[in-house]
């Protein structure tokens, strides 16, 4: 009865692959990350590995990151495929199910997808390769950026002291809230440090303190523009800064912003 008995444990330790002592083939645990409410977390400087078979490739698999920081972020997403025939696709969502606009595919070599995350904010990422199976990694890591969009510019910089920043990828969008120190007319100056060359360039846009549009143009390398606008003591304006990039040259640079009340 004995020798009957270990038979039975030793053949159903076999089967499943897995010992008490480590050895045998690993179970893999079975994904559920198959739809947005169930999309798996993936911390901030996170890797996760993921795959799906050829009956799952149209489901495919969910992910989402937060910015938990007070600020505002620039999230660096990184999809590389690691098994199967073809390449997987790639759509990232906003909480409300409207589009980041950052969708394509990725391959062997890696795809680098920035996105703007404001504080607090989730994004989702959705994954597939209708009819074929996939096997890929993603990682997340969040960067500190200046606020990108005129309702989360709350940090203000007092005009007279110069501003410093950095065009940091083709996606990147930098919004300055400037507070004036006294009345008159603000001159604000933006130096083009190094960013883009050829056709590429530094896009800049001046709002008024109703958050309207009043001036825009582009700022060449090595280039300063010039705006000029009437200002009243305490009074803010905003200055929005990105940048354009013709045939993907140069897709980073910094930037000084001055500003001078007469």
């Amino acid at each position: 009865m004995k020798k009957v008995l270990g038979f039975v444990m030793a053949l159903a330790l076999s089967v499943s692959g897995v010992t008490a002592f480590g050895g045998g083939v690993e179970v893999k645990a079975e994904e559920t990350n198959v739809s947005r409410e169930t999309a798996l977390e993936i911390e901030d400087n996170g890797f996760k590995t993921g795959s799906f078979t050829k009956d799952e490739s149209e489901v495919g698999r969910w992910y989402k990151f937060t910015n938990n920081s007070n600020d505002c972020a620039m999230a660096e997403v990184t999809m590389t495929h690691t098994d199967g025939s073809t390449w997987p696709n790639y759509n990232f969502f906003y909480t409300n199910g409207k589009s980041t606009g950052n969708s394509s595919y990725f391959t062997g070599n890696g795809k680098t997808e920035f996105i703007g995350v404001e504080a607090h904010e989730t994004v989702y990422l959705h994954i597939n390769n209708k009819g074929w199976r996939s096997g890929f990694t993603v990682a997340v890591k969040m960067n500190p950026d200046d606020a990108n969009s005129l309702q989360t510019a709350k940090k203000t910089y007092k005009s007279g002291k110069n501003i410093y920043g950095e065009i940091q990828n083709v996606k990147d969008v930098d919004v300055f809230k400037i507070k004036a120190k006294k009345t008159g007319t603000m001159t604000i100056k933006i130096t083009n440090n190094d960013l883009g060359n050829d056709l590429s360039h530094l896009n800049y846009t001046v709002y008024n303190k109703s958050r309207r549009a009043k001036a825009q143009g582009r700022i060449d390398l090595a280039k300063t523009g010039k705006v000029k606008i009437k200002v009243k003591k305490n009074q803010v304006i905003y200055l929005k800064l990105d940048g354009y990039f013709f045939a993907a040259r140069k897709e980073s640079g910094s930037y000084v912003i001055g500003t001078k009340i007469k």
